[in-house]
């Protein structure tokens, strides 16, 4: 696991929202661990949600390997907590 991961466990109730969120629409297609870290300052929206990037690393199941993917994500959430935007 690569160590910025490892140290960056998800921590408050926005990274983990938005880490459950990931996991659920990747699951589907085989997902067998989603890490999620903090990668930046939140800011507030018009509607008083926020929106934060994180950086997300899902590992697939494939036939006789691994898959990783690892990308930076947009995520917002409304006013009551609630994840409303991956980008």
């Amino acid at each position: 696991m690569d160590p910025a991961f490892r140290q960056a466990a998800p921590t408050g109730r926005f990274v983990q929202a938005c880490r459950a969120s990931i996991a659920a629409a990747a699951l589907p297609y085989g997902a067998v661990q989603v890490d999620a870290a903090s990668a930046g300052q939140a800011s507030r929206t018009q509607d008083g949600g926020l929106t934060a990037p994180i950086s997300v690393r899902v590992i697939y199941a494939r036939a006789n390997a691994r898959q990783v993917r690892q990308s930076r994500v947009a995520c917002q959430l409304d006013a009551t907590g609630a994840v409303v935007a991956l980008r």
